[in-house]
């Protein structure tokens, strides 16, 4: 099975060049990342994300978590961007280390071509609590205490917004400029980033 983690929904899969990535990542191919290793390995890979949980959770707030699983069986495996398969082309982590140098902690692979949605499914869950990699000392690698959530959560803007009486929607075209999809993460930091500077200065 294929993971993708998220703390924010997913609208639709769409391969495309992150915005922000690791330091020497590629920045040419598209391309959607996912985890073989397990359901939650694929967290480490998002930029930014032990920082983001660690100050919602510093902030009394438990971070809703978005889990995609696709299966790997509806993949063709590709070894190079450049080769050329029938179906949804997927690029496994030992290739992908050509182009994410951190490939090899987070075991990210790549989905070149846009999955069949009929095949996607979302679970939700809570995160309770977060724990860094003893054995990596660049803390990238993370792993989360969880709760299976049964109802739909409210979002993780909603929720912050809602502590600190932020009485704004994300619809609002204000946003549009720091609120989009590829930016996600960066907004997040950006937000919990001001309110947690407020919090100390209480």
């Amino acid at each position: 099975m294929l993971y993708h983690a998220s703390l924010f929904p997913v609208k639709k899969f769409v391969p495309r060049i992150p915005l922000v990535r690791c330091e020497n990542e590629d920045e040419t191919f598209p391309r959607i990342s996912f985890s073989a290793e397990d359901k939650f390995h694929a967290i480490s890979a998002i930029p930014s994300i032990g920082e983001n949980i660690s100050m919602m959770l510093e902030l009394g707030l438990y971070p809703t978590l978005y889990l995609y699983t696709y299966p790997e069986t509806a993949c063709r495996i590709v070894h190079s961007i450049y080769e050329e398969a029938d179906g949804i082309r997927l690029l496994p982590s030992g290739d992908v280390q050509r182009y994410v140098p951190d490939a090899y902690l987070t075991k990210e692979c790549w989905m070149l071509d846009s999955p069949d949605p009929t095949k996607m499914e979302m679970h939700l869950y809570e995160i309770k609590d977060i724990l860094y990699d003893e054995i990596d000392k660049r803390e990238q690698l993370i792993h989360v205490s969880t709760i299976l959530l049964s109802e739909y959560p409210e979002d993780n803007f909603t929720k912050l917004f809602s502590a600190y009486g932020i009485r704004k929607s994300l619809d609002d075209p204000k946003f549009s400029e720091f609120y989009y999809p590829g930016n996600e993460n960066a907004f997040l930091s950006n937000c919990l980033n001001i309110i947690t500077e407020k919090e100390l200065k209480k």
